[in-house]
């Protein structure tokens, strides 16, 4: 389960670097200029496994990293936390109420909470005849929501008494993943395996859409037009729900040319939609999406898997590449350029972006299982 991956040789990363390439009709990629539209953090060190979620929440923006969980400030400092059980510990994808920042403990089988101060909370999901893995999670009305994909089910925990209730999913082997409270207060979430977008009323009956052979939807949001949108990575394409159950899947358009399909997803700070267009070798971008599913600007960036939204900016994580980047989507390229990256690099030591003096972003190793099996591509 756990992606460990943190050391480069300066041949292999050369062998994994790639020019941003064009083609008539692709949103021009941005660059990292050192104004700080693109900045790259640097990793915790002495983490079990690469970053991989990452959330808003109390004082600044907050990423898991193994057995850590780990807040960077406004200010750029960063301090972290050890969950309780870091022997096991593998912290997955995040959240936040607002008041609090909450996470998955993927190979422990936790739902933890973790607020300003470090105070720190977990509960054991119950087990399954398949084994337990939580992965997606939302928190709506102090009730915690998550998807367990090993154990095919939705979970719903109440924290105030630490009572689980866990729902069987109808499709056996689903794999749920990706999950969301819709305007319509009723719970949405994908299943990555089967292809599917479904919702779950809050008394647990279920309905479910089909979607193109091959679509591994990953993430999902509620759009700015009061729809649940959603990324398709098999597919290229980013699925749209009305909450009356009108689907749309978008083939991902005007991208580019070396982009792959989209991962990670969130509403950015100026309210449009934001994926993370992702390969296993690179390169990666973060692209803003209109409400007909096109692209109309990309940002290449050092990696990029999964998204949030946090301090006026989106923030990428990705376990392959081990990164975690900053961007501010003000910041745009003239048209018609697609300038090599540069920007602030935070690199600790020994971290290949730091030994390259930042020359090397974006061509990092990419390898481990946790990853792949969110991808689908184990």
């Amino acid at each position: 389960m756990q992606l460990r991956s943190r050391g480069l040789s300066l041949v292999a990363a050369l062998t994994l670097c790639g020019a941003i390439a064009s083609s008539p009709g692709a949103a021009q990629a941005g660059p990292a200029r050192p104004n700080g539209c693109i900045r790259l953090i640097a990793p915790v060190s002495g983490a079990t496994d690469t970053p991989f979620g990452v959330t808003a929440g109390p004082g600044g923006t907050w990423y898991g990293s193994g057995q850590f969980l780990v807040q960077v400030r406004p200010n750029g400092r960063s301090r972290s936390f050890t969950v309780q059980h870091p022997e096991v510990a593998d912290v997955g994808f995040m959240t936040t109420d607002g008041i609090a920042t909450w996470f998955v403990d993927q190979a422990g089988g936790y739902v933890g909470r973790i607020d300003g101060a470090g105070d720190l909370t977990e509960w054991t999901v119950p087990p399954s005849d398949t084994g337990v893995s939580p992965n997606g999670l939302i928190v709506a009305g102090r009730i915690v929501w998550f998807t367990d994909s090993t154990g095919n089910r939705i979970g719903r925990l109440d924290p105030s008494t630490g009572t689980f209730t866990m729902y069987a999913v109808p499709t056996a082997g689903g794999f749920p993943l990706g999950i969301t409270i819709g305007p319509d207060g009723n719970i949405w979430f994908l299943e990555r395996t089967a292809g599917k977008v479904a919702r779950m009323t809050p008394a647990g009956a279920f309905t479910e859409w089909g979607l193109v052979p091959g679509a591994r939807p990953n993430r999902i949001v509620v759009g700015p037009d009061g729809a649940l949108w959603f990324t398709e990575l098999g597919g290229n394409r980013m699925g749209r729900i009305t909450t009356s159950g009108h689907l749309t899947e978008f083939p991902v358009l005007h991208a580019p040319a070396d982009a792959g399909g989209p991962v990670g997803l969130t509403v950015g700070p100026d309210g449009a939609l934001y994926a993370a267009l992702f390969t296993i070798d690179g390169p990666d971008y973060v692209a803003r999406f209109d409400l007909a599913g096109d692209v109309t600007h990309a940002w290449r960036v050092p990696g990029a898997l999964i998204l949030a939204t946090s301090q006026g900016a989106v923030w990428a994580t990705d376990p392959f590449a081990d990164t975690i980047t900053r961007l501010r989507p003000q910041c745009r390229a003239p048209e018609g350029t697609h300038p090599g990256l540069r920007g602030e690099v935070g690199g600790a030591a020994g971290h290949p972006f730091a030994a390259a003096g930042g020359g090397l972003m974006g061509c990092a190793v990419r390898t481990g299982l946790r990853a792949h099996r969110i991808l689908g591509t184990s």
